[in-house]
């Protein structure tokens, strides 16, 4: 009894064909991947592969099919269905139309000004100060542009101290080369010429 159920529910299932082909652009033949295909009567949706190929299993009959793709028209076109057949889809281009856009901007002065005698400027705003770690409860502008490079602070503590320490590095730099050994000078030995002359001299005298 389930045999003969099986088989007579199988018996009634439609037999499928397959369909399947490539989505290309009308334009340069290239294929096109992930484009849309819809098959408007039973609401089956499918893409392309990166090969812009498709392929799906349906009944016999006829039907109507959408392929779509960013940049492209639509194109519909009705498919009968008797066997398993191939079909390829050239889509056309689709100019994009946009209305008017208008793009408005405020200049802001330049941070470098060549006819002045100043390097840069730091502009610190109220949206950028409220962005930096509190200090005791409240935002510090000057510690804020410590963060910026090029930029340390300095008082009369600070700076003297470090004119002491340079005068020190200093003093030490003068006292380990003035104990350096001298070289000693040379006596300049007695030439060859001058000794022989002696001999001769003397050779002669006596």
């Amino acid at each position: 009894m389930l045999a003969l159920g099986h088989a007579a529910a199988h018996a009634q299932e439609p037999e499928r064909v397959r369909l399947s082909g490539y989505v290309r652009s009308a334009v340069d033949d290239e294929v096109l991947r992930s484009a849309r295909l819809e098959v408007l009567d039973e609401g089956l949706v499918i893409g392309t592969n990166r090969f812009g190929f498709y392929a799906l299993q349906l009944p016999r009959g006829t039907y109507r099919v959408a392929v779509s793709n960013i940049g492209y028209a639509t194109v519909t076109r009705t498919v009968a269905l008797e066997s398993s057949t191939s079909i390829d889809f050239a889509l056309p281009l689709r100019p994009v139309e946009v209305t008017e856009l208008t793009v408005t901007a405020a200049r802001e002065p330049p941070d470098v000004d060549p006819g002045s005698v100043e390097m840069s400027v730091i502009r610190l705003d109220v949206a950028a100060l409220s962005t930096i770690p509190v200090v005791l409860g409240e935002a510090d502008p000057v510690r804020a542009l410590t963060l910026y490079p090029g930029i340390t602070t300095a008082n009369d503590a600070t700076s003297g101290a470090d004119s002491a320490a340079a005068a020190a590095a200093s003093a030490r730099t003068r006292s380990a080369s003035s104990k350096r050994p001298r070289a000693r000078a040379q006596r300049p030995r007695p030439s060859f010429a001058r000794t022989a002359s002696r001999g001769v001299c003397a050779d002669t005298c006596s």
